[in-house]
């Protein structure tokens, strides 16, 4: 019996370390590179004592050097470090140093950043692999040369894609004997958002402190009923195009559409009625965040209720999307899941082919734990829904003096996002993927988006389509859409919308739509 129990506690010393023994060894004997870093001043202060960075360096024989700076210092830095064009000053590789596409194009060619197009097919088979599952060659890919300057951040997960959920108060809906759970039309919403309004439903005894619905912006309110108004079918990534439904190989304009101009109306009506929040057009995080504290939000349009600092235990999710007066019942608000120059090897580097094993580690199930989460057993556990979490050395850490962000930063990078990374549902830290979160976008997975574009565009063609939008989108169709929702312009009226859509037209839209043709065409090609 003394035998059996100790090769059992051996067994489960051994436990931790499970994850790591499917890492890739780069090299036997210690190597040493540096990085430069992009990181939150505010809770990743020391990232050389970050267990993940121990954990992997252990696993794969690579130490790195970081060399930290702010996200706006790390701007500037590398303004003025790739405009010198020196590469001897650079160091071996960038990590989460949201370097630009438009400076890898530009810059790669000039001799800064590395192709490493034949190494990741060398070296990298997890990435190549998952740049498969997830078509992101196309993407990453230089349109004009096919070089690969970086690796990305690959979001697997739909529940960290999808955003905004939805969100209503559950008390406050049985306060004013609203009884048959979320919403399932327009019309319902509408109707629910009147009782909400008129009834005091937080019973605070001030009958006019509720606010309908809000987020951190207009976006995220808009982006909840595109997909019940027929629009963005190709996603959230550039909201002012999706794929024409005659023809899905082709752009279209959303915003000149019929549906986006019910959309529109729908949103006058809510707005002129008090039903959503009267600061629309000004909506900040902070402001969301001091609504919540006060139990003022009914519904909230945002990725994840801790993150609005809100108890999900007084909220529900959806079931399944809103359905709109034609119809259409979709969750339209998925992205394509791939995030450009998360990691970028400078062409100083000396041996390249071991940071690209390095990094091939990350876009491994085991090495997105490791990253995001450190070893099982020592740092986290499975939950009842199967998910990773952390143990509870971490989580009773976290108090009104040292928030979550500061605590997991002991283990794990992930805090402020960009981590050049494979993400699935099980390996995203996030709030959104646990809890209500995670259970509001499993059911409305089936409903998202099934593609997602993301466009790549020449420098050229980049710096054409940014002149127009700016002259289109901001300059005129921003103007106009907050004179439809306020109502002071009637979005109703033929002669007014027809005048809109002029407007528009005259500005250059045919030259626009034209680029977008031709990097869809491009994408489209790709594999």
């Amino acid at each position: 019996m003394k035998k059996i129990l100790a090769l059992l506690l051996a067994l489960a010393l051994l436990l931790p370390t499970v994850a790591m023994a499917e890492l890739n060894r780069v090299s036997e004997d210690p190597v040493e590179f540096t990085f430069w870093a992009a990181y939150n001043p505010t809770f990743q202060t020391d990232w050389e004592n970050m267990k993940c960075w121990k954990y992997l360096e252990e696993a794969t024989g690579v130490h790195i050097k970081w060399e930290l700076y702010t996200l706006n210092e790390m701007k500037d830095k590398l303004g003025i470090t790739l405009a010198g064009g020196d590469p001897s000053v650079l160091p071996d590789a960038f990590f989460r140093c949201n370097i630009t596409d438009t400076q890898l194009k530009k810059y790669g060619p000039e001799g800064m950043f590395l192709d490493i197009s034949k190494l990741v097919r060398e070296y990298a088979p997890n990435l190549c692999q998952k740049m498969d599952d997830m078509n992101a060659w196309g993407s990453m890919l230089d349109p004009e040369t096919g070089a690969l300057y970086a690796t990305p951040t690959l979001k697997d997960s739909i529940s960290s894609r999808i955003l905004p959920n939805f969100y209503f108060n559950k008390h406050m809906m049985e306060n004013v004997g609203w009884t048959t759970g979320a919403p399932k039309t327009t019309d319902e919403l509408y109707d629910l958002l009147v009782l909400i309004r008129d009834n005091d439903a937080n019973g605070n005894g001030d009958p006019g402190d509720e606010v309908g619905i809000t987020s951190n912006s207009l976006t995220r309110i808009m982006n909840l009923f595109s997909g019940a108004f027929g629009i963005n079918n190709r996603g959230r990534e550039d909201l002012c195009v999706d794929a024409d439904p005659a023809d899905e190989t082709k752009v279209r304009y959303v915003y000149t559409t019929e549906e986006y101009r019910k959309m529109l109306s729908y949103l006058n009506k809510l707005y002129t009625n008090n039903l959503i929040d009267s600061n629309i057009f000004s909506l900040k995080t902070s402001s969301m965040v001091a609504l919540g504290s006060q139990n003022q939000i009914f519904g909230l349009a945002y990725h994840s209720l801790a993150a609005a600092g809100i108890d999900e235990a007084d909220y529900i999710g959806m079931d399944e999307p809103i359905q709109g007066p034609d119809g259409y019942k979709a969750w339209n608000t998925t992205d394509s899941g791939i995030y450009k120059g998360a990691f970028v090897i400078s062409a100083n580097c000396k041996q390249p082919e071991m940071l690209v094993k390095w990094i091939d580690n990350l876009y491994t199930y085991e090495g997105s734990l490791l990253i995001n989460f450190g070893k099982e057993g020592e740092d986290w556990h499975y939950n009842e829904q199967n998910l990773p979490t952390w143990n509870d050395y971490i989580l009773d850490q976290v108090n009104e003096n040292t928030n979550y962000d500061l605590v997991t930063a002991q283990v794990s990078c992930y805090a402020s996002g960009n981590v050049p990374c494979w993400f699935t549902d099980e390996t995203f830290p996030g709030a959104q993927c646990r809890g209500l979160g995670y259970e509001t976008s499993q059911k409305l997975a089936p409903y998202t988006n099934q593609q997602a574009w993301l466009f790549n565009f020449t420098i050229e063609e980049a710096e054409e389509v940014s002149a127009l939008k700016a002259d289109i989108n901001t300059n005129c169709h921003d103007v106009w859409r907050a004179d439809f929702i306020k109502g002071t312009k009637d979005v109703n009226d033929d002669a007014v919308w027809n005048e809109y859509v002029q407007q528009i037209e005259s500005l250059g839209l045919e030259d626009m739509m034209y680029l977008y043709q031709t990097a869809l065409d491009r994408m489209l090609e790709t594999k």
